[in-house]
C-alpha cells in the first residue's frame, strides 16, 4: 500500500511503523514474560511441597504480589505516557531547558508513587494484606521481598518515555528481551534451593526488572548525551 501513497506519507507510514512495531512487540515479550511462572514455578516447587501447595504459591504470587505491586506501575505509567509529546516537542525545537524541566518532573512523580508505597509495602505487609485480603492473608513476606523492585519498575517506565520521546522504541524491546530470559534461567536456579523455594520467583522478578532498568538507565544517559553534544555543534 506504501509505494501508492505521496513520499511524504510513505516517510509518515514509516516513522508510525518502527515506533508501533517495537512497542507492540515488547507488550507481547511482557505477556509472555508474565508465563515464566506458570511453567516454572508449579513444576518446580511439587517435588519440594507437593503440587497443591505449589498451586496455592503460584496463585499467592500472580493474583495477590503482582497486582499490589502493579499498582503504583499503572499510576506511574499514566504519567510517563503524558509526558511523551511533550519530550519530542522539546528535543526536536532543541530546547534542552524545558526537556531537563520534564525529565526532572517525571523523576519527581516517580519518587512521589514509588518510595512511599514502597515504604508502606516493606514496613507494614502483613497489614496490607490483611487490609486487601481478610480472608486469605499469606503472602507478606513474599510481598515484602516484591516491593523492593518497584522503583526500578518506575524508573524504567520513565525511561521508556523518555527513549520513545526521541524516537527510540526498541531499546525497551531489547531490555525486556534480555531480562525475561535472565528470570527464566534464574527461576531455573533459585526455586529449586530448598532455603529460597517460592521466593527464587520473587527474586527473580526483582533482578529481571534491575537488568532491565540497567539497560534503559545506560542508553537514556547515552542519548541524552547526544542531544547535548549535538546542541553544542549546533
Amino acid at each position: 500500500v506504501s509505494y501508492l501513497l505521496p513520499q511524504s506519507n510513505k516517510n509518515i507510514l514509516k516513522q508510525l511503523l518502527s515506533i508501533s512495531i517495537p512497542v507492540s512487540l515488547t507488550t507481547a515479550i511482557m505477556i509472555l514474560g508474565s508465563n515464566i511462572d506458570s511453567i516454572t514455578i508449579v513444576r518446580i516447587l511439587k517435588n519440594n511441597i507437593g503440587e497443591v501447595e505449589a498451586r496455592k504459591v503460584y496463585g499467592i504470587i500472580t493474583s495477590k504480589v503482582n497486582l499490589i505491586v502493579g499498582l503504583p506501575l499503572a499510576l506511574n505509567g499514566a504519567v510517563s505516557v503524558s509526558l511523551i509529546p511533550e519530550i519530542s516537542r522539546n528535543i526536536i525545537k532543541n530546547n534542552r531547558k524545558k526537556l531537563k524541566r520534564n525529565i526532572k518532573y517525571l523523576l519527581l512523580i516517580t519518587l512521589i508513587i514509588s518510595v512511599p508505597v514502597t515504604m508502606v509495602v516493606l514496613l507494614f505487609s502483613k497489614n496490607v494484606m490483611l487490609l486487601l485480603y481478610p480472608n486469605a492473608p499469606k503472602g507478606a513476606e513474599l510481598l515484602k521481598i516484591a516491593s523492593l523492585g518497584i522503583l526500578f519498575s518506575c524508573l524504567t517506565q520513565n525511561m521508556s518515555g523518555i527513549l520513545q520521546g526521541t524516537g527510540d522504541s526498541k531499546t525497551h524491546f531489547y531490555a525486556v528481551f534480555v531480562g525475561m530470559i535472565f528470570k527464566f534461567i534464574l527461576n531455573i536456579i533459585l526455586i529449586p534451593n530448598e532455603s529460597i523455594l517460592e521466593k527464587g520467583a520473587v527474586i527473580s522478578t526483582i533482578s529481571s526488572n534491575f537488568v532491565i532498568f540497567l539497560i534503559m538507565f545506560l542508553k537514556t544517559l547515552k542519548t541524552l548525551k547526544h542531544l547535548k553534544t549535538r546542541e553544542k555543534l549546533a
